[in-house]
């Protein structure tokens, strides 16, 4: 799936899983699309092109109230983003 980026928040996000098909990335995964060597954003746009500069949800609660995000900006993960906040989201495909 590609296209402009959805901006929703965590229980959106987590609701737009379909059928164990299409899902939200725990934080270990989406950070392994991080490229520490590329900068705004930090992910090799040849593979992944026109990623936004943002945060992005993962599928990892940091408590009753808030979630891990990866930020593409920089390639950062951070656990302090309320899940009320509006992200960014990626979903990845469980592998058959």
């Amino acid at each position: 799936m590609h296209g402009v980026a959805k901006i929703l928040d965590w229980d959106a996000a987590m609701a737009l899983q379909r059928d164990g098909t299409w899902r939200l990335p725990q934080k270990e995964e989406l950070g392994t699309i991080v490229a520490t060597n590329c900068k705004r954003p930090a992910i090799n746009e040849e593979v992944f092109p026109d990623t936004p500069s943002i945060q992005y949800w993962t599928s990892t609660a940091s408590g009753p109230s808030h979630a891990w995000i990866v930020f593409f900006r920089t390639g950062m993960t951070t656990w302090t983003f309320l899940r009320i906040t509006p992200n960014a989201v990626r979903l990845v495909r469980t592998g058959r």
